[in-house]
């Protein structure tokens, strides 16, 4: 391991290990199904777990594991109201709907850290309650001593004194977000990469058993203080393909920082799934925005203004052999958008030369 270890952690010139940290965050409906109170998708988990242990056999280091709440939490957390704009009027309610969702949450970590375990991933659970960012430490911490980190969206409250006025929730993917800052201010860091694993194979130009409904392989983004150079978006790759907008679209065509798409048919190679996935909402309770929230933090994500490369992808449950090379920080970038789903990053980073 002390060998992989130091492939893994390269030395950039200046005496210091670049450091290349994949977050890769398992989405509720990929490992749970969201239609069913606590109902667990085990071969999508194991299949999952198995991916990140292929990762770190193949002499990969610095992942963090993030989970949703999936059907574990949700419907706990909107039973007590535990959303930013409506949150529980009574101090003894909204006490027991947080613990209600801590409850929930906390038996899907268990079992997604059982997995990882059984598949042979040092994970260690790290809690956010009650006040993130301060897990952050005790994350980075773990990861230091060649753990994984294994975090989840959960209940929160901001003051303990108050949670009437304070409780609500916070998801997997503001996690990843504060991940990302946290590692981007380290000086050994030489990447980040985020995966998102969803119930879909990726953004779609409409709900994925949609006649038509195409892939968004690829969305490229300015980054952050930068219009791109043309002040909009470029054209996508199958107009025909979003004659009829989702609400993932919509919000493609409209942001400031989608510079371009790339789309495929659903009769390309790869073709939308026939089943219905998370662009969806994949039924079920969703209190934190669902596909559409994860698409606008993947956006904010890859156009961070930094001089490491940040990309964010979004895929399936692929199996552990196609898995391995996204969480593997080592892989290079033709290799890694070569995978099927939705690549989201700058166009700098896109070229042969920058890892993903």
């Amino acid at each position: 391991m002390e060998v992989a270890a130091e492939e893994t952690h390269i030395d950039d010139g200046g005496g210091r290990r670049c450091r290349r940290y994949v977050i890769v965050k398992l989405g509720g409906a990929a490992v749970t199904d969201k239609t069913r109170h606590r109902c667990l998708r085990e071969e999508a988990l194991a299949a999952a777990a198995r991916g990140v242990a292929d990762a770190l056999a193949g002499g990969a280091t610095d992942v963090v594991v993030v989970h949703g709440a999936g059907s574990f939490g949700h419907y706990e957390a909107r039973a007590g109201r535990l959303t930013s704009s409506a949150p529980g009027d009574a101090v003894y309610k909204t006490r027991l709907a947080v613990a209600a969702t801590c409850a929930a949450t906390a038996a899907l970590c268990s079992a997604v850290l059982d997995a990882l375990v059984a598949a042979g991933v040092p994970a260690v659970s790290v809690p956010i309650f009650p006040r993130p960012p301060a897990y952050l430490p005790a994350a980075l911490e773990a990861l230091d001593g060649g753990f994984v980190p294994l975090l989840h969206g959960d209940a929160i409250c901001a003051d303990l004194r108050d949670p009437a006025a304070t409780a609500g929730v916070q998801s997997g993917d503001v996690i990843a977000l504060q991940l990302t800052a946290a590692l981007l201010a380290r000086p050994d860091t030489a990447s980040v990469r985020i995966v998102f694993v969803t119930g879909a194979d990726g953004v779609f130009t409409a709900h994925p058993a949609s006649p038509g409904a195409g892939l968004v392989a690829r969305i490229l983004v300015a980054a952050d203080g930068d219009d791109g150079g043309g002040g909009g978006r470029g054209g996508s790759g199958d107009a025909s393909s979003t004659r009829t907008r989702s609400g993932i679209m919509a919000l493609l065509e409209s942001s400031p920082r989608v510079v371009g798409l790339v789309t495929q048919r659903s009769s390309d190679e790869g073709a939308a799934p026939a089943s219905a996935g998370e662009e969806a909402g994949a039924g079920g309770v969703d209190v934190t925005g669902g596909m559409v929230e994860k698409v606008t933090t993947a956006l904010r994500l890859a156009a961070t203004a930094s001089q490491v490369p940040v990309t964010v992808h979004i895929v399936g449950v692929l199996p552990p052999p196609a898995m391995a090379p996204l969480l593997d920080g080592r892989t290079p970038t033709p290799a890694v958008l070569a995978v099927r789903g939705t690549h989201i990053l700058q166009p700098r980073w896109a070229s042969a030369g920058a890892p993903a």
